[in-house]
């Protein structure tokens, strides 16, 4: 019998909370449900949550003696069934031409093909006489029942899905489950056998990987000079055709202990009473008239039934590699994907009578009983179902590119941040009406809309947001008539668009757009609540603007305020394109809610004294990323400035990372220890702090591939002081530039100074981070204009550094950033700053950074901070690299210092200037004519200077004495006083022993 631990019932809460964050917005009415069970249950509160998972457990304990529970029995009595959209239909089906082309070229007698437009005729009647919209039912039940159906899986239910795999091949793709490697084939190991903190495997990577494997053998069968065949089959409703039965049949015949645990039984209730609350909710639709008669369902939209769905069709995949012998067989879920050779080019032809006897030998009535599925050849042969691709040898591949391509479209959607050009040809393709597949075109509107969510999310400027106000124009004229109801799901995104927008006024007209087209239509279903669900998660991003909305009733607003709060409190909605990193898991009353501005953040404002909620962090429903931590704490740092010039935010980041890394790791760590191999901080060296960040995999790059951006920054501080706001660069100009870095396997990034909003850096971490490439530049000036000239607080205006390094941690990609204060203003700066009654921050003791990453030891400087001949002899014996981000006119002068410092240190060195000023350049060691590697002196429009440094060959030259360097001659001979045993220490990945021992020297 399954022993169930408090440890349990949190763990399958905060499983469930995860995996219903990241589903699609099928499932909205389960994510508002989740919402307000959570604030009803007061989870926030520890001794709260803590009583309810006693409680729960008490209930459970009951269960598993067999007992009967009045909680349990009354939360069954809340099960009801939900009506959704599945999508328009067509008056006359797509397909129907192309059914009777195929058809008719087997019939040669008359009378035959009268029947057949006889029957035709029939169809196109019935398609013109049936309703507007096709629905789904989903369970929708208590909370509380799903975390039961969590548990559920996590004791019992993983050991069927152990039994999908044939001798470790794996021919099932969907929902299957996130298992621990090692636990894989213990089945006495209940905790830790699937991941924690998750239930299946990520849906695209799954997906992926399903069609991907088929596409394989189909260019393993084509490089034998062979034929092949693809076909593709999704079985009609495979959910309401489920013998529940036979279902437990398989589950005995697996394991009779499973079908008898209390757990399973337990699921199996609620599955029969959803039956008869299907029965109901569906008795007026008539597409599901047979279906009630039998009885054969289990409900969608809990995840015990994703289990029992692939456990169910099993034995038809057994079937199929057994009677039809394909080179490839997956299935994912209820869709099939098949590949064989074939040596007959000629029974290809009629593709539906191929697919027939194809799967001739597993629709016989009599092999359907033997593996107890009851389906129809209707359910698996349908029209608009199924697909065959015909690939002849020496003229296949071509074909096969294009559903490669078309595939890999799919899944490398957003490899690459979005541009204009690209969301445009996206408008125009989405805009088209094509005959292209109503899947396809859904994934279209939803990519367009995502990538216009991530183009204008961060921004605030009336220049960037401009091209946001005519994408909306376009997008409402999308959004007419019939696509109100294809694209129903996506009603969210709208409001999200209209709201980073700021047009209230557009907001309410499209909402009552959606109502007063519903109400025409005249069809049994109401959109109002889903409609309102979607206004109520796009409005927790901005709740302020409830106060301005004017088409609602006062009780209305009410529900609505409620909802959004909710939201707000379990962090449900997307807070990823927030302007502050973690401002929603901060602390703040109820009534605080709705004076926040979740996107509001132009004159960097933040209460110095904000404090994260640790309650909030154990309960997220996503994996908090360290550098969100950092951005949150450096911001907080930046505002308390003038109350403490220590910068904790390093040691306050991991405090607080610990509460959410924890939970979604095997073994618990202690705080100093989460980052000791990956993290080492050194602070306690004159003039300098030491930084050294190692990945899991311990790499130490011989060759770095640098990247200088070469952008049009027009810096005018007067301007943006006497405003109290930034001009901001466009977004695009920005996303350009990663793009570019990306395509061309760019290992560090450097921006100019002064190039990169506050604001930004959230997304250019989570870019350092998914593509682990190094990111360093300048940002733009932070000031708050708001405080008062006579205040005690001191008017700052900041010139920072900012360094951006990721790492692998746990196979996990992981970034750390870092912040440091230009040591010199410009005198220009300094003369602008005061002008304007503001000041000039400073440390006590002015420091640079030294940072070791992956093997190389680099260092960044500001643009006047290199007029400083102390500074640069700081750095030497210490880096392979220094890079310089400037804004700066004087190019000449500077030039000359470059190279002096670069000659003077033996090492290489990057600049990046603004384009109006040019001098974007990577130099090396060596004499006048070969020390320029590359450069750009300055252009109208935005580039990437990319060129690879040997920081092997560097130290190894340094390594040599004057004899050997003289005759191998690469680089210029090494200046007096290079310490060999440190350029040692830098070739072996060690340079931070060098400043162990000082900081212990000092301590003596």
């Amino acid at each position: 019998m399954e022993s169930i631990s408090l440890e349990d019932i949190e763990s399958a809460y905060l499983r469930l909370k995860r995996a219903i964050y990241y589903e699609n917005n099928v499932l909205l009415h389960l994510k508002i449900k989740l919402a307000e069970f959570e604030n009803n249950e007061e989870f926030l509160k520890q001794d709260k949550r803590k009583k309810f998972f006693e409680n729960f457990k008490k209930e459970i304990d009951i269960l598993s003696l067999g007992e009967d529970s009045e909680y349990f029995n009354n939360l069954f009595l809340n099960i009801r069934s939900k009506k959704v959209i599945k999508k328009l239909n067509e008056k006359v089906d797509k397909n129907i031409y192309k059914i009777i082309e195929e058809s008719l070229e087997d019939l040669k007698d008359d009378k035959k093909k009268e029947k057949l437009f006889s029957k035709i005729n029939k169809k196109i009647q019935t398609d013109f006489n049936k309703k507007k919209i096709s629905y789904n039912y989903f369970i929708d039940c208590p909370i509380e029942l799903h975390i039961l159906s969590v548990l559920w899986i996590m004791k019992v239910g993983y050991k069927l899905d152990l039994q999908l795999d044939r001798e470790n091949n794996i021919y099932s793709y969907g929902y299957r489950l996130d298992m621990n490697k090692n636990n894989r084939d213990n089945f006495t190991t209940e905790s830790n056998i699937i991941k924690e903190k998750t239930i299946f495997k990520r849906y695209p990577e799954q997906y992926q990987k399903w069609k991907n494997n088929g596409i394989k053998e189909v260019k393993h069968i084509l490089e034998k000079n062979e034929n092949a065949v693809i076909i593709n089959l999704d079985l009609k409703k495979f959910y309401y055709n489920i013998n529940t039965q036979e279902l437990k049949n398989k589950i005995k015949k697996i394991d009779e202990n499973i079908l008898n645990s209390y757990l399973t039984q337990a699921i199996l209730t609620i599955n029969e009473i959803y039956i008869e609350e299907f029965i109901r909710e569906s008795k007026a639709d008539k597409d599901f008239t047979s279906i009630r008669k039998k009885k054969n369902i289990i409900p969608i939209g809990i995840y015990s039934s994703a289990i029992f769905a692939n456990i169910y069709l099993k034995d038809l995949d057994n079937i199929i590699l057994e009677k039809t012998s394909p080179n490839y067989y997956g299935r994912y879920v209820d869709d099939l994907f098949l590949v064989f050779i074939e040596y007959d080019t000629e029974k290809t032809k009629n593709k539906k009578k191929y697919i027939k006897e194809k799967l001739e030998n597993i629709l016989k009535p009599k092999i359907l009983k033997e593996i107890g599925v009851f389906f129809n050849k209707d359910m698996l042969l349908t029209d608009t179902k199924q697909k065959l691709f015909f690939l002849e040898k020496n003229k296949g591949k071509r074909e096969l590119l294009e559903i490669e391509e078309s595939i890999l479209e799919r899944t490398s959607t957003f490899a690459f941040l979005p541009n204009e050009r690209e969301i445009e040809k996206l408008y125009k393709k989405i805009s088209i009406d094509n005959e292209e597949d109503e899947k396809n075109k859904k994934h279209d509107v939803s990519v367009y809309l995502a990538k216009l969510l991530m183009t204008f999310s961060n921004l605030e400027d009336k220049e960037n947001l401009y091209d946001l106000k005519n994408r909306l124009n376009d997008i409402l004229l999308f959004f007419e008539e019939d696509n109100l109801i294809k694209y129903y799901m996506y009603y969210e995104k709208i409001f999200l668009l209209l709201i980073i927008n700021g047009n209230i006024e557009k907001m309410e007209k499209f909402y009552i757009k959606v109502i007063e087209y519903f109400n025409k239509i005249k069809e049994n279903f109401s959109i109002e609540n889903y409609l309102q669900d979607s206004f109520c998660f796009a409005l927790s991003l901005n709740p302020i603007l409830i106060n301005e909305l004017k088409i609602f009733k006062d009780s209305e607003k009410k529900i609505i305020k409620n909802k959004v709060k909710n939201i707000i409190k379990s962090n449900l909605f997307k807070n990823n394109i927030m302007n502050i990193p973690l401002l929603s898991y901060t602390k703040f009353s109820d009534e605080e809610i709705f004076s926040i501005r979740f996107l509001g953040d132009n004159n960097f404002k933040m209460d110095e004294n904000i404090e994260i909620d640790d309650e909030k962090l154990i309960l997220s429903p996503r994996f908090i990323h360290f550098s969100e931590f950092n951005n949150f704490y450096l911001k907080r740092d930046i505002i308390s400035f003038h109350k403490n010039e220590n910068f904790d935010f390093y040691k306050d980041s991991l405090e607080k990372f610990k509460l959410n890394y924890q939970r979604n790791v095997e073994n618990d760590i202690e705080t100093d220890k989460i980052f000791s191999k990956n993290i080492t901080f050194l602070n306690k060296i004159d003039k300098l702090k030491f930084y050294k960040i190692t990945s899991d995999k311990n790499e130490n790059y011989k060759n770095i591939k640098i990247g200088v951006a070469s952008l049009k920054i027009k810096e005018n501080l007067k301007r943006n002081l006497t405003s109290g706001k930034i001009a901001l660069l466009k977004k695009e100009d920005i996303t350009e530039i990663l793009n570019l870095a990306k395509m061309n396997k760019v290992d560090i990034l450097v921006f100019p100074e002064v190039s990169i909003p506050y604001q930004w850096l959230g997304f250019l971490n989570r870019f350092s981070r998914e593509n682990q490439i190094l990111i360093t530049g300048g940002l733009r000036h932070i000031f708050d204009s708001e405080i008062p000239y006579n205040n005690e607080t001191p008017r700052y205006v900041f010139n920072f550094l900012f360094t951006i390094l990721p790492f692998e941690k746990s196979k996990s990609k992981m970034s750390f950033m870092t912040l440091r204060l230009k040591n010199h203003y410009s005198p220009e700066e300094e003369k602008v700053i005061n002008s304007k009654f503001y000041m000039i921050p400073t440390f006590k003791s002015k420091k640079y950074d030294i940072f070791s990453w992956k093997g190389l030891c680099f260092s960044n400087i500001n643009c006047f901070e290199l007029t400083d001949i102390e500074a640069r002899s700081s750095f030497k014996n210490y880096i392979d690299l220094l890079i310089a981000s400037v804004y700066n006119k004087d190019t000449y002068y500077f030039k000359n210092i470059l190279e002096s410092t670069c000659r003077d240190l033996h090492v290489f060195v990057v600049q990046s200037n603004t384009s109006i000023y040019g001098d974007c350049e990577i130099l090396q060691p060596t004499n006048k004519d070969n020390m320029i590697m590359a450069c750009i002196k300055g252009s109208q429009n935005n580039n990437l200077l990319i060129e690879e440094v040997n920081i092997e060959s560097l130290r190894d030259f340094q390594l040599q004495d004057y004899k050997l360097q003289k005759e191998e001659n690469t680089y210029k001979i090494t200046p007096p006083n290079i310490n060999k045993d440190i350029v040692r220490l830098r070739k072996d990945n060690k340079l931070d022993e060098h400043f162990k021992k000082i900081e212990e020297n000092k301590k003596e």
